[in-house]
C-alpha cells in the first residue's frame, strides 16, 4: 500500500492534481457566472456573439457549472475518504489481538511503521473537508464577479 501511495504522490503531486483542481475551479466559476448572467439578462443582449435565448447559453454553461461542482465533490471526496478510511483501518488494526489474547512485538512494530495514506496536493494533503473549502472559495469568487458586473 505504501508503494502505491508513493507512486501516486510522486506522479500527481507537482503538476497533475493541482492543475486538475485549478481547472475544475475555473470551470465552475466560469460556468456559474455565465449562467447567472444569461438568466438575469435573458431579455437583453448578454454579450457579443450570442443572446440569452440561444441554445449555447441555456445548455452549455449550466452543464459546465454542474460538472464543476460534481468534479470538486467527487475528486476531493475520494481523496479525503482514502485518508479517513486508512486512519480507521489503522485504528482497528491496533486493536487486533492474536488467538491467545496477546500482541506480538513483531506485529506492534509493523503497526507502528504504518501511516495513514494521504493524497498529497502541493505541500499539503487532501482531507475530507477539502471539497467543501474549494466549493466555498468558488462561491466567493462567483459572488465577487457578479457584484463587479452589476
Amino acid at each position: 500500500m505504501c508503494v502505491l501511495q508513493v507512486f501516486i504522490n510522486s506522479c500527481f503531486r507537482r503538476i497533475c492534481l493541482p492543475a486538475a483542481f485549478i481547472y475544475v475551479c475555473i470551470l465552475n466559476v466560469f460556468g456559474t457566472v455565465l449562467t447567472v448572467t444569461i438568466v438575469r439578462e435573458s431579455g437583453h443582449k448578454a454579450g457579443p456573439g450570442f443572446n440569452g435565448n440561444s441554445r449555447l447559453g441555456k445548455a452549455l454553461f449550466p452543464l459546465m457549472a454542474i460538472q464543476g461542482y460534481v468534479a470538486i465533490l467527487a475528486v476531493g471526496s475520494v481523496a479525503g475518504t482514502l485518508n479517513k478510511t486508512s486512519k480507521a483501518f489503522l485504528g482497528k488494526l491496533k486493536q487486533a489481538h492474536y488467538e491467545d489474547g496477546r500482541k506480538e512485538k513483531y506485529f506492534m512494530a509493523k503497526w507502528k511503521s504504518c501511516a495513514p495514506m494521504k493524497v498529497r496536493f502541493a505541500n499539503n494533503f487532501v482531507e475530507i473537508s477539502t471539497p467543501l473549502v474549494m466549493l466555498s472559495y468558488c462561491l466567493k469568487v462567483v459572488v465577487r464577479l457578479l457584484l463587479i458586473t452589476d
